[in-house]
């Protein structure tokens, strides 16, 4: 039952590959086409999860309109390496949501938002994420609009603004003073990483 429920799942990939190379997406972004070879080798697909992640993967990409991923000269042996890396990023990710993000960052990359370095700390970041920071996040990265006197109240752990700094997804800014009990207070501020792995959250 295991292996149909395997094969029923690369099958459904392999529909939604086919589209895409008959329209022509996969056939000139070298960071896809080491996933399209994975896919395409059914007997390495061994994981229900896995060929469910990859499926979410394609899906996402298939939504949108990209045509063609243009780079520069000197970047395509990072970015072919990024390729490789990819594959082995979305077997380990801890689920499929996290699938569409990645494929979200290829579709900013693609649309030119941001550059090869950004997205290659994005996919190694999303690797890393626990989703359960994400409502920390909204307390930097939510658009506020306070025209109609709204506040706005933002509920989370403590600890989490420190989880996200270590990630980068926040900058720390220290005072330059020491309080009574031997402490340099901190606070917080957005990150350029941050706002971007928060728009691809939002979007993917």
């Amino acid at each position: 039952m295991k292996n149909k429920v395997i094969d029923l799942a690369v099958s459904n990939g392999e529909l939604i590959l086919d589209c895409l190379l008959e329209n022509g997406l996969l056939k000139d972004i070298p960071l896809l086409g080491n996933v399209v070879k994975v896919l395409q080798l059914k007997g390495d697909v061994t994981n229900y999860l896995f060929a469910k992640k990859l499926e979410a993967f394609l899906s996402k990409l298939n939504s949108c309109n990209i045509n063609e991923l243009e780079i520069e000269i000197e970047d395509k042996d990072q970015l072919q390496k990024i390729g490789y890396d990819l594959v082995f990023i979305l077997e380990r990710v801890s689920n499929i949501d996290k699938s569409r993000w990645i494929a979200q960052a290829v579709i900013g990359l693609a649309e030119r938002r941001y550059s090869l370095d950004m997205f290659e700390r994005l996919v190694y970041v999303i690797e890393r994420f626990s989703p359960t920071l994400k409502k920390a996040m909204d307390a930097w990265y939510v658009p506020r609009d306070y025209s109609d006197g709204r506040g706005y109240v933002f509920a989370y752990n403590r600890e989490h603004p420190e989880e996200l700094a270590n990630l980068g997804l926040l900058t720390r800014r220290y005072e330059a003073k020491v309080t009574k009990d031997g402490k340099i207070p901190v606070t917080f501020e957005a990150s350029n990483l941050g706002q971007q792995l928060w728009y691809v959250i939002e979007n993917a």
